[in-house]
């Protein structure tokens, strides 16, 4: 995976989180996941995903054998490498807190969970996809590389 020739994306858990619960944007995130799949460009997220997405699922309502179903299907995304979870290090610690301890100028603390997935798309060079639009409020100006799902197919 050569960032000097393929795009990379960090996904956040409230995109990824799209594909299994039918919410706004849906759509997009399943299109994101399908290029993906195609190599047109290369998703990456912080191993906190795992755990942020099984929380999520949990808390969904939905039978416990759907969540189980889900979370098969999120480790074959890993397993062909749709997807790739990068494991923890003190460089994404030492950026996430930086990141995290940003002045946002009244707008709110900026949460250590997500700014790891921040500066994990900093320290890869690549662009944060977030659903968060208070993340992306309090982040875009201050620390830049990220974009609103939203907006992914008319600015990525």
């Amino acid at each position: 995976m050569d960032n000097k020739y393929h795009k990379l994306y960090v996904v956040d858990t409230s995109v990824t989180a799209k594909l299994f619960i039918d919410e706004e944007l849906g759509y997009e995130v399943k299109q994101i996941y399908r290029q993906a799949i195609r190599k047109e460009f290369y998703l990456l997220a912080p191993e906190l995903t795992c755990y942020e997405l099984t929380n999520v699922l949990t808390k969904a309502a939905m039978p416990l054998a759907e969540v189980k179903e889900h979370l098969r299907f999120f480790e074959e995304l890993i397993k062909n490498e749709t997807l790739t979870i990068v494991p923890y290090s003190l460089e994404i610690l030492n950026k996430a807190s930086e990141i995290a301890s940003i002045d946002t100028k009244g707008q709110g603390y900026i949460s250590s969970f997500d700014a790891t997935f921040h500066a994990l798309a900093i320290l890869m060079n690549a662009v944060f996809i977030t659903a968060d639009k208070s993340h992306y409020r309090k982040t875009k100006d201050l620390v830049g590389s990220i974009v609103l799902l939203e907006n992914f197919y008319s600015t990525g």
